[in-house]
């Protein structure tokens, strides 16, 4: 999800499109690691399909992996799920994180919020 919504973005997040812009837009889920100018010329505002099938075949194996066809649609719900999908990363590499997580914590219950 872009910093600045077109018209097609705000109608592809739903009518509470600013409601998920102003809570998901710098989460984890929505941020993806890409050169500026992957960012600016091949992604930017250009609609969720397109930004979806350029990301699938892109050389970072996390963007490429993620964004491989499963996922249909760029919303609240599909953020959180790549939140959750990029924190278990991340714990799988660097098992340490597991241990930091707040008391009450588990990763079932992170995936369910």
């Amino acid at each position: 999800m872009p910093q600045i919504l077109s018209a097609e973005w705000r109608a592809h997040l739903g009518e509470t499109w600013q409601d998920t812009h102003r809570e998901l837009l710098h989460t984890i889920g929505n941020l993806t690691i890409v050169t500026q100018k992957w960012n600016g010329l091949k992604l930017s505002n250009k609609p969720f399909s397109h930004n979806r099938d350029a990301l699938s075949k892109h050389g970072i194996h996390l963007n490429s992996t993620y964004f491989d066809g499963k996922v249909t649609t760029w919303n609240a719900d599909a953020i959180r799920a790549r939140t959750n999908y990029l924190a278990d990363r991340i714990i799988d590499v660097w098992p340490a994180f597991a241990a930091q997580e707040p008391k009450g914590e588990s990763k079932e219950k992170r995936h369910k919020r």
